[in-house]
């Protein structure tokens, strides 16, 4: 079969012959290599021409039929999931830009599906899960994956500082570094809770930081009556087992990932560390996130020697009404000459 056939019929048309080939899942495990080449082939280009009326699916469910078909197809074993995989990949090579966008983003959908299934030792195959994870990065986290209930078991652990999780979150971030940033926004909370006042801890492996001010406990008169009070606030109180935890599992991704099309969810960490020192600084406990101030000060230079353009527009940013540039000078991440080389570069 091919395009001039497939495109004498209807979409619905092709998409029923689909549904009714892969209807009795158990039986198409049992088709041919060249059948289940027709069957990819047909289900690909029904996804082209859905992508032209309705261009690339955003959300998690809902997907349009031809999609659903090659996942389901897909799913029914790692040969049939290599086979999907395989001929999306020699489809990009002849698409015009549009439907490669569109082809990338049912690629990484497949990716998402089976990672353990999938081979990243090619180049072609990282290139187009990084450019579909750079094209859709407001979306692609959202999407399914067999992970996310592994994921999240590893993230509960983690919040309630059971360092033995790091090795896991470790391996998970080096064998599949997108499944680490896709979850960059959970991370993300889990830094921001564990930094409130008060907030509590539930592992006695957790070595947890209480600040108080520099100058102490404040006085107050409360109806005629002294008293002393210490003040807390966000970034007073911190678990360094934690935050040293995240860092750790965002270095374990490579560089090609984390410094390039990772560099968004990992702003995202490094400006919830700067706030934590900004904090710290003025604290009398400020020597207890040195290890978290060394370790974020290595990511800060590894991310300005592999991406010094990226870099410089980070630093360009706002952040709590002040550019990055100011926190990371303050808490000595850069040097006031890298501030000032920065301001050069995006001048």
């Amino acid at each position: 079969i091919n395009e001039e056939d497939v495109t004498r019929y209807s979409l619905s048309r092709l998409v029923s012959f689909l549904q009714a080939s892969l209807g009795d899942q158990p039986s198409c495990r049992n088709l041919s290599e060249e059948e289940s080449i027709v069957l990819c082939r047909i289900a690909i280009l029904c996804l082209e021409m859905d992508g032209e009326r309705e261009g690339i699916p955003s959300g998690r469910n809902n997907l349009p039929a031809s999609l659903t078909l090659l996942l389901d197809f897909a799913g029914q074993g790692k040969r049939h999931f290599t086979l999907a995989g395989k001929m999306l990949l020699q489809r990009l090579d002849k698409s015009t830009p549009v439907p490669q966008s569109l082809l990338s983003s049912a690629f990484m959908r497949l990716y998402l599906l089976r990672p353990q299934w999938a081979s990243t030792a090619t180049a072609q195959v990282r290139k187009v899960l990084l450019k579909s994870a750079e094209e859709n990065h407001s979306i692609w986290t959202s999407w399914i994956s067999s992970s996310d209930g592994q994921m999240d078991d590893l993230l509960e652990c983690l919040q309630s500082g059971d360092s033995r999780v790091l090795r896991s979150f470790n391996e998970q971030a080096r064998k599949y570094p997108l499944l680490i940033l896709r979850k960059c926004g959970n991370f993300e909370a889990i830094l921001k809770k564990d930094a409130r006042p008060l907030a509590q801890t539930h592992s006695s492996q957790s070595q947890r930081v209480e600040g108080t001010t520099v100058g102490g406990k404040i006085e107050a008169s409360i109806e005629g009556h002294v008293v002393r009070l210490s003040l807390l606030d966000w970034g007073y109180q911190f678990t360094e087992s934690i935050w040293m935890g995240v860092l750790d599992t965002f270095c374990s991704i490579h560089k090609e990932v984390l410094y390039f099309s990772g560099e968004k969810e990992l702003r995202r960490i490094l400006e919830c560390v700067l706030l934590l020192l900004q904090v710290q600084t003025n604290l009398t406990t400020a020597s207890s996130a040195t290890k978290i101030k060394g370790k974020a000060s290595e990511i800060v230079q590894n991310y300005k020697a592999a991406n010094l353009s990226g870099f410089n527009r980070w630093l360009s940013q706002s952040l709590e009404g002040t550019e990055v540039r100011n926190g990371l000078v303050g808490c000595s991440l850069i040097s006031p000459q890298d501030a000032i080389d920065s301001l050069k570069a995006v001048a």
